[in-house]
């Protein structure tokens, strides 16, 4: 490079070279800045959208026990003597209604109406309307002090559910909402903006309340972490900057000068002079070493990286139990070979696994021993598989594998090996009694493009349902025979009578069963279960509900059940004051038209109380979803209860991430008191624990007096079960029948068999 016959000072550049560093640093941290200044603004409106939710959820709980607090209300029979003799409401009115205690601290006014809507009497202290609209609404008005108050007029109706006037109820909203507990939201912040005169309806009230959020923890620490990274990169940048200017001019100018000036000075024994100097060549060096080290520790953080990618991996596509590969790894692996090629060059063999009787196992030896068992399974046929196939935990005892270049001949022979492999485990060290069988189901596709992997494990199901007939060997294959028999397991009049049943909404005959509460000794409510009747034969559910889950027809089935509660109703069934309890599948729970006819059967049965038990929750795959419907349930008076609780691996999630009011043990829990110390302890804190967070405790499979002692000592609020009450039809004549006493346990005038086993079935049949 000519750099010109002007002499130029290194010192000089270098200098400049710094300021210009400089400059760009700090542009550098304007920009940083700026981009800190956005991020701040964006945790700011994620904060105040959150206690914004927050905010929505409060308000909708609060309309909802307001709501319910105003239907019990209008039920009390001194309500609805005033109106038969409104002649003493002046006096009922001043000594009664508006005692403290009487009503809810929330309530600041209430009022009688008769069926026209006039207010009983003239009263100068009243702070509701003395007329009533043709069809009053709840509205939110604002206090001449600026209170907002909610006003709600409930219907009052008599036995057979005749209006006969309404009740008028005034409640303070700002005091619940100042309690409620927040995570975002300040509520000493809360404020209501200007309400205008003619009131709001209850869901616009958030429109009008302003709040503050509280400090936030994450965003001042995020906040502070990039102002100090910042300011440590500045420093650390400058300190460089400044350090490599200095050490250039001290050791590489200065050197240089000094080495010119002796070889000026210096003319034959400059050159000895000149061997004689050090350059800072191992400065140099050492900085070469130190990126060298800095290399070698950046690599073992790039391993240690790969090694916690590898280990979320292994935890999001193995099952934490038997440590095979599970559900998600055999869709994505079932993408990765469709996407592949369109055409599949060789075979491919599905074989799905399932662990005969593996339930009975499980509900008698205990969970722990359940483990064990598909932990040995899982390890016998891992060892009985080629080397090149997998193997999958789909869920409970069934397991799935993949068998690629494998035809017919092949996936027979390593499913005869996965059979003896688990024949071969000696069970009996866990302590079992039985024999661990498996039976196998087996679909083979290809070659050619190859089917989603839902419609192979369909066709494997199928097969492997016939494997599990008596007299059928425990391999089978998928055949087209299978599809059109229509059959598959049950036999063809079972088959038709659920499909008539479904299409007809006929034959389902509705059995009541009482839910006794422990305290006061009466019957809480009924639980619905179904029964299908062919002729002169009732069908069970252990018979009939194997084919609707085959067919996957449980949310027609929830809606046939529904109608049928319904019918019962309308014709009178049901005893006047009894409250119903109805089952729902946890797809059904999801479904748009099983709620409207949820809706259906609550506008039927005004008046008395209903609990909705959802069952299946494994099934639920939309945790948001069911959890609005749910809240809509809630609105249309049914409280809701997480059905068979214990006798699943997830019943502890659902229960923390939906909102329940009910939770119902099963019966292989209830069991436990009857068992070693440890179990009886796991079910009585397990009761304690659920009390003391809320939760309504009913105790199924109650079969004898020393279990019903057992279930009380444990704490439950409620006991369900044989001894107390078999389920049964109730025709017209049980209309005066008093719903608060416990049935005969003596008789089952359905020929239902004796004992909790014949209840038992894959789902709550009305389930």
């Amino acid at each position: 490079m000519n750099l010109g016959s002007r002499p130029f000072s290194l010192s000089l550049y270098l200098g400049a070279f710094a300021t210009l560093s400089m400059a760009l640093l700090l542009l550098l941290a304007w920009l940083v800045t700026q981009r800190i200044d956005a991020v701040d603004r964006d945790l700011r409106a994620a904060v105040h959208a959150s206690a914004r939710t927050e905010l929505e959820q409060v308000l909708d709980d609060l309309f909802s026990g307001i709501r319910e607090a105003a239907r019990d209300i209008a039920q009390w029979d001194e309500i609805r003597q005033q109106l038969r003799q409104p002649a003493y409401y002046a006096y009922w009115r001043a000594h009664r209604l508006h005692k403290p205690g009487t009503l809810p601290e929330s309530v600041s006014a209430s009022e009688i109406y008769d069926a026209e809507g006039k207010l009983l009497g003239h009263f100068a202290d009243t702070l509701l309307p003395g007329q009533l609209p043709a069809v009053p609404e709840a509205r939110v008005i604002q206090h001449p002090d600026g209170r907002p108050v909610l006003q709600l007029f409930q219907p009052i109706r008599d036995s057979r559910g005749r209006r006969l006037g309404w009740i008028g109820l005034q409640f303070e909203l700002l005091p619940a909402l100042q309690r409620a507990i927040y995570t975002y939201l300040d509520p000493r912040s809360l404020q209501v903006g200007p309400i205008p005169a003619e009131g709001i309806p209850p869901d616009r009230l958030v429109e009008h309340i302003r709040f503050d959020t509280r400090p936030s923890d994450i965003r001042q620490a995020m906040l502070g972490i990039l102002n100090d990274s910042l300011l440590q990169i500045a420093v650390v940048v400058i300190l460089i900057g400044t350090g490599l200017y200095l050490l250039y001019n001290l050791l590489i100018s200065r050197p240089l000068q000094r080495m010119e000036r002796t070889v000026r000075r210096l003319e034959n024994d400059g050159f000895m002079e000149l061997q004689q100097m050090r350059f800072p060549v191992l400065e140099l060096e050492t900085v070469r070493n130190a990126l060298i080290d800095y290399h070698r520790n950046l690599e073992q953080a790039h391993c240690e990286l790969d090694e916690r990618n590898r280990e979320l991996w292994r935890l999001a596509h193995r099952d934490p139990l038997t440590g095979v590969f599970n559900r998600r790894a055999l869709d994505e692996d079932w993408r990765r070979m469709t996407d592949a090629e369109s055409r599949y060059p060789g075979a491919v063999a599905f074989l799905l696994l399932d662990c005969d009787h593996f339930k009975a196992i499980n509900d008698t030896y205990g969970h722990e021993t359940g483990d064990e068992v598909l932990r040995r399974i899982a390890l016998g046929v891992q060892h009985a598989l080629r080397s090149s196939d997998r193997l999958y935990r789909l869920g409970g005892d069934e397991f799935a594998a993949v068998l690629v270049e494998c035809n017919r001949e092949c996936a027979h022979e390593v499913a005869q090996r996965c059979i003896k492999a688990v024949d071969a485990e000696d069970f009996g060290e866990l302590g079992l009694r039985e024999p661990v069988h498996l039976s196998i189901g087996i679909a083979v596709a290809g070659p050619g493009p190859l089917p989603p992997v839902d419609t192979l494990k369909r066709m494997a199901d199928m097969a492997m349902y016939h494997a599990k007939r008596p007299n059928r060997h425990r391999i089978q294959f998928y055949d087209d025979e299978m599809d059109r028999d229509g059959g598959m397991l049950y036999s063809s009049r079972i088959v038709h009578a659920v499909e008539h049943c479904l299409r007809n909404r006929c034959g389902i005959e509705m059995h009541y069963q009482p839910v006794v509460d422990l305290e006061a000794g009466d019957i809480g409510y009924r639980e619905a279960l179904a029964r299908i009747r062919i002729g002169e034969e009732l069908l069970m559910p252990g018979q009939f509900m194997p084919v609707i889950e085959a067919h996957r027809l449980e949310s027609d089935f929830d809606l046939a059940v529904i109608e049928a509660i319904r019918r019962d109703a309308e014709q009178g069934r049901l005893p006047p004051d009894a409250g119903i309890s109805v089952n729902v599948s946890g797809m059904g729970i999801t479904r748009k038209d099983v709620m409207e006819a949820l809706g259906s059967l609550a506008g039927t049965v005004v008046g008395r109380p209903l609990v909705l038990e959802i069952t299946e929750t494994t099934y639920i795959d939309r945790i948001d979803l069911a959890n609005r419907q749910i809240r809509m349930a809630r609105g249309l008076g049914y409280r809701i209860a997480l059905d068979d609780f214990g006798s699943g691996y997830s019943s502890l999630r659902y229960l923390a991430t939906m909102p329940f009011d009910i939770v119902k043990f099963d019966i292989s829990m209830t069991r436990q008191l009857n068992g070693r110390e440890s179990q009886r302890m796991i079910t009585e804190r397990m009761v304690k624990m659920l009390t003391d967070a809320g939760y309504y405790t009913v105790a199924e499979g109650i079969e004898d007096a020393d279990t019903l002692k057992r279930v009380r000592d444990a704490g439950f609020a409620a006991a369900q079960g044989f001894h107390l009450g078999r389920p049964r039809p109730l025709p017209h004549s049980d209309q005066g029948r008093s719903s608060t006493s416990i049935e005969n346990t003596a008789s089952s005038p359905d020929g239902d068999e004796s004992g909790a086993a014949h209840e038992k079935r894959p789902r709550k049949a009305g389930a």
